[in-house]
């Protein structure tokens, strides 16, 4: 199951990274389930892909904010058979994660930031305290040059991400890192 905070129809690099691991992991014999924001496309009605409730994005058209996850979501979530988790969604990471980790039978939760402000106190916390939880963090920074993140309108610096890499690498030492670099 892949819960991600936008889906086709709408075109990102969210969408784009969910597409692919769902086409590699059916590829390898996996049955992968969407949970994604509602939309009312008709090309948004595709095979194993659950809408929950969301609401337009005022400053960014196209693009849904999701609604505290509702009642029916979790009856259907709770309906499938649940192995591995991935949420690619910066919004409450921690707390899904935490209430996943409760689901017996679910062996592993893995997720994807989109942006290192994603990275709550309460999300590291969890790497160090639920064995559930892949050591394996995907955390884009985009640039080491302040000035390129400051017109690219990225929140962080790269001194903050150094920072937030140590915070990190302080609650699991052994954890593996990835992300994206502009050049």
């Amino acid at each position: 199951v892949c819960f991600a905070n936008d889906y086709s129809p709408f075109r990102g690099g969210v969408t784009t990274a969910v597409a692919t691991l769902r086409q590699g992991l059916d590829v390898l014999g996996h049955d992968v389930s969407i949970f994604a924001p509602h939309s009312s496309s008709p090309l948004a009605d595709l095979p194993r892909v659950f809408r929950y409730p969301s609401v337009p994005a005022p400053t960014y058209p196209g693009f849904s904010l999701p609604l505290p996850v509702s009642p029916r979501l979790a009856r259907v979530a709770r309906g499938l058979a649940l192995d591995v988790v991935h949420a690619q969604h910066p919004f409450l990471l921690g707390v899904t994660a935490r209430r996943l980790a409760r689901i017996e039978g679910l062996e592993r939760i893995r997720y994807t930031t989109s942006h290192p402000n994603d990275m709550g106190e309460d999300l590291i916390a969890l790497h160090a305290e639920e064995a559930k939880l892949m050591p394996f963090l995907h955390l884009p920074v985009q640039s080491g040059s302040d000035g390129v993140l400051k017109a690219m309108n990225r929140k962080h610096t790269a001194e903050s991400y150094l920072r937030l890499i140590e915070r990190i690498r302080a609650a699991r030492p052994d954890i593996a890192m990835s992300g994206d670099f502009i050049v």
